[in-house]
């Protein structure tokens, strides 16, 4: 009895921090926002860009389930898309972790061994970073950097590669079960980098709401993009990656807008990208209970 009052209020007070900071998130760039100079069709485009944003968070949740098969450990898709969605808001705490931890309890708390969660967790981050940087090589303006750059991300997570590296991590942690991936994860790459699309894309449309955008343009904004939610996803920074994915976007995009824009462009796509997880944290809502079983 006492130990179930307790963890139902650590999860009260949890979301509440939650939401503590998600306001905080929102209402600093709604402030900035509020600054900007729009475009006649700004609401039509932003419009867009929030429905292609909840797209794209909603298909990597889609996604997610297909790591858990990665690491040995198939479960139920509706489990992992809902446990997905409704962890994710909790990036916006400081750390800027604890929604991989979220996850990684929450398979725990259902009987899931800790080291394919872990896998999971950790190797979800991973493979977008290395499908950001894939874009940001295959738009950027030496063509010479297309095809070693890609050939690059797709040596570096071959399970020869990785693998190694896993048993090792696994053995400095004292995890039982040998860490390795079970095949070569191309489709989860290919999909991480179709993510990845959608998410510059988004930012694309939030810019041609402040600026006039040129169909020239596009390859130096999904790359100059691209690079910066790279940086962004492995530099230590604060809640949510703020701040290096700022310093990142100004650098790689200064030849598309002058300053002020991009920074205004940037608090939009945050103010944007938080309410479409948001959304996405609601859908799960509707999502039916299952176990963390494979789907017949």
């Amino acid at each position: 009895m006492t130990g179930g009052f307790w963890k139902r209020g650590l999860r009260w007070l949890i979301l509440g921090v939650v939401v503590v900071f998600l306001g905080k998130t929102l209402t600093s760039h709604w402030q900035e926002v509020r600054a900007l100079e729009p475009q006649p069709q700004i609401a039509l485009v932003w419009g867009m860009s929030l429905g292609i944003t909840l797209l794209a968070h909603s298909f990597n949740a889609w996604l997610w389930p297909g790591y858990f098969s990665l690491c040995r450990q198939p479960v139920c898709r509706r489990w992992a898309i809902s446990i997905y969605l409704k962890t994710n808001l909790a990036k916006y705490l400081p750390g800027g972790i604890w929604h991989l931890y979220g996850r990684v309890q929450a398979g725990r708390a259902m009987g899931l061994g800790l080291a394919p969660l872990t896998l999971c967790a950790l190797l979800e981050p991973l493979l977008i970073a290395l499908a950001a940087l894939g874009l940001a090589l295959w738009n950027a303006p030496y063509p010479v950097l297309h095809i070693p750059g890609l050939l690059t991300v797709l040596v570096l997570i071959h399970p020869r590669c990785l693998n190694p590296l896993l048993a090792w991590a696994g053995r400095r942690r004292g995890v039982d079960t040998p860490l390795a991936l079970a095949h070569y994860p191309l489709g989860l790459l290919a999909g991480e980098t179709l993510f990845v699309l959608l998410r510059a894309l988004g930012f694309l449309l939030i810019l041609a709401g402040l600026m006039t955008v040129a169909a020239g343009q596009w390859p130096a904004i999904i790359g100059g993009f691209s690079l910066a939610y790279a940086l962004g996803l492995v530099v230590p920074g604060a809640p949510g990656g703020l701040g290096v994915f700022e310093a990142a976007a100004l650098l790689t995009l200064k030849d598309v807008a002058n300053p002020g824009l991009l920074l205004g462009a940037v608090a939009a796509y945050r103010l944007l990208g938080t309410l479409a997880e948001i959304l996405a944290a609601g859908l799960a809502l509707f999502i039916p209970p299952a176990p963390p079983i494979t789907d017949p």
